[in-house]
């Protein structure tokens, strides 16, 4: 039989351990990165917004930056998963990712924590 402060240690616990998971934290200096495959890499500047179209032997996809975010708008795979991701913000966890081409699109950048002090 657990009494209240057996429940209240046990909740303690959990939180102490999801806590570190859960801090804010922002891309200082963020860039955006294009790679495909092992050939191929690009930096953009989220701060730009503009369309860049990549094309070669193994590539050929349009990227589009606007407002501090990227997307896919047109890849020349069967499925596209990439174009149907929609966008991607620099405070979003996660990457748009071409399978088929081997294209991953992520923001890079020092994360930089917004707490101030940690007392213990």
């Amino acid at each position: 039989m657990f009494r209240i402060l057996d429940i209240l240690f046990y909740i303690l616990i959990v939180i102490a351990i999801v806590l570190p998971f859960l801090r804010n934290q922002e891309l200082e200096n963020p860039q955006i990165f294009v790679t495909a495959g092992d050939n191929f890499s690009k930096s953009l500047d989220p701060g730009i917004d503009s369309t860049y179209h990549f094309h070669n032997e193994k590539l050929d996809i349009e990227v589009q930056v606007k407002d501090g975010k990227v997307r896919m708008t047109d890849s020349h795979c069967k499925t596209k998963y990439c174009v149907k991701y929609g966008w991607l913000g620099k405070d979003d966890n996660g990457k748009i990712v071409c399978m088929p081409q081997k294209v991953i699109i992520k923001f890079t950048g020092e994360k930089e924590s917004k707490i101030d002090a940690v007392v213990g």
